[in-house]
């Protein structure tokens, strides 16, 4: 739990510092295809602990506290870090490959990383249970409940709704945490 904690702290110390000015950070740190067309590679990591208001940031730390601690707990650091930033990473680079979410968007926020752990634990702890933050309010359910309502509520909201939450980098990073 000492890493979860961890992440959290660091994700919210990162959204204090940049606050005040979060338009420019978002600009300079989120990635886009145009970031990397620029050679900025960085932000395929900086982007993950870039957040673009309040309520993204409670949102995605309130899951990554759930699923995170579940997964630290039954599975390890190692992998836990692994999936983590890998999901992340290629969530993002999913954001260039993917054109119905078009090539001008800019990412940012743990949520693909945090969605790799979803996957993981959808298929390494499936039984275990875990509490599922619904609306802010901790649900109990098994892990593959969990990321089978995760998954169809991400291509609910990349094909029908076509929201702005990247959808796409969601099961990007859930179909990396499932590979592990």
């Amino acid at each position: 739990m000492r890493l979860t904690l961890l992440l959290v702290l660091i994700n919210i110390g990162v959204f204090a510092y940049t606050f005040l000015d979060l338009p420019h950070f978002i600009e300079t740190y989120g990635f886009s295809s145009d970031s990397f067309a620029q050679g900025k590679y960085f932000n395929l990591v900086t982007a993950m602990f870039i957040h673009a208001n309040i309520l993204h940031l409670v949102g995605n730390m309130l899951v990554l506290y759930f699923v995170g601690s579940a997964i630290e707990k039954n599975i390890g650091k190692f992998i836990y870090l692994w999936v983590y930033f890998l999901s992340g990473i290629i969530a993002n680079l999913g954001v260039i490959l993917l054109p119905f979410i078009g090539s001008t968007v800019t990412v940012v926020g743990a949520s693909a990383a945090i969605s790799g752990l979803i996957g993981l634990g959808a298929f390494k702890l499936s039984g275990k249970w875990m509490m599922s933050p619904i609306r802010f309010i901790p649900i109990p359910m098994p892990f593959m409940v969990a990321g089978a309502l995760y998954a169809l509520l991400n291509f609910y909201g990349l094909f029908v709704l076509k929201i702005s939450i990247s959808s796409g980098g969601h099961l990007i990073g859930g179909f990396i945490g499932a590979l592990f």
